[in-house]
């Protein structure tokens, strides 16, 4: 579709967004995603109509084992139910606290137009997000097999079946979704940062400094960004990391602020910091950055505990940090016991 090779187009987009996110902010953000959402689900109801009008795809060639929920590994072989756990946990529970949709609400006017937004998206998700689903099951039924990455599943059957005009736009749209993605996280963290950590250090601080340098934090979190995407193999396992990297312990505190009054501030902290270590070393970050240093040979060397683990990585950073969260708990709540009189 281009001749211009990965590594320049991540450092195009990576421009683009980072400029983007610093100037336009989250108004235009929220802007932005409802323009290209409208045109994404609209082109994704024009391909479900292409497919189902076409005479290769039949909703009878689908197989049983097409609607199984084990996962499947590369040679299409089933894993074990821990890793199918694994699998289905992080779109399901990692998706509990993106940020995505954490920010949009605590920017609403009110407590009603938050809930309501947001039983409104859940719906729309379900209904829009069976649109992809249905296809990928007609697809696979009817044997249409992508060129290179499973990725370009979508946008190659697309092409195939949409005039020029529409490819074009539908294409568009599934690009610029990932990008309309890393512009939210790039201003929640420069957010986060300038709110936690500028302000506290700088209280004396203008506000129009305090705009420049959180311009500065998204520019610095943008190239972070491009370093982490020209390290993934494909769009789906940077999915994969974005939605279960350290999130099981921000996942285990919000379930117990939610439901329960057990545990602190400390209970917290136990959870977040055991959880994103959990992370790094079950996405095999330890082992990436020794592999810099010493040699891919060296880092394959190294114990099982600094190798990635796509099998149960996330299902025993969620255990860990439930585990570190209780555990902290317990020794609090017995050294908070009043000492009786005698």
């Amino acid at each position: 579709m281009t001749t211009l090779d990965l590594a320049t187009c991540l450092a195009i987009a990576t421009v683009v967004i980072v400029a983007y996110a610093a100037i336009g902010g989250l108004f235009r953000d929220v802007i932005t995603d409802i323009v290209q959402g409208s045109i994404l689900i609209s082109g994704l109801v024009v391909l479900l109509i292409a497919v189902l009008a076409s005479n290769d795809f039949s909703f009878a060639n689908i197989v049983p084992e097409q609607l199984s929920f084990v996962a499947l590994d590369d040679t299409g072989a089933p894993v074990s139910l821990l890793a199918t756990l694994n699998t289905w946990m992080i779109p399901v529970v990692g998706s509990l606290v993106v940020q995505e949709a954490i920010s949009r609400f605590l920017g609403a006017t009110s407590v009603s137009v938050a809930r309501t937004g947001c039983c409104l998206a859940a719906g729309l998700y379900l209904v829009i997000g069976s649109i992809p689903v249905i296809i990928g099951l007609l697809g696979a039924a009817a044997g249409f097999v992508p060129d290179g990455w499973s990725d370009q599943f979508l946008p190659q059957l697309a092409q195939q079946h949409l005039e020029p005009v529409l490819y074009v736009i539908v294409l568009g749209a599934l690009v610029s979704a990932n990008p309309s993605t890393v512009d939210t996280t790039l201003l929640a963290i420069s957010a986060i940062a300038t709110r936690n950590l500028v302000e506290p250090m700088a209280p004396n601080l203008s506000q129009e400094s305090r705009v420049r340098v959180g311009r500065v934090i998204t520019a610095l979190t943008g190239i972070a960004a491009f370093a982490t995407a020209a390290s993934g193999e494909s769009i789906q396992g940077l999915v994969v990391i974005a939605s279960s990297f350290g999130s099981a312990g921000i996942v285990v505190a919000l379930m117990f602020g939610l439901h329960s009054t057990l545990g602190d501030e400390r209970t917290v902290v136990a959870a977040l910091l055991t959880g994103l270590a959990m992370s790094f070393f079950g996405n095999g970050v330890v082992s990436w950055g020794y592999s810099l240093f010493a040699g891919e040979e060296a880092a394959a060397a190294l114990p099982w505990l600094f190798q990635a683990n796509d099998e149960s990585s996330y299902v025993l950073a969620v255990l860990a940090a439930l585990v570190a969260y209780l555990g902290v708990a317990l020794v609090t709540a017995r050294g908070a016991r009043p000492v009786a009189a005698e």
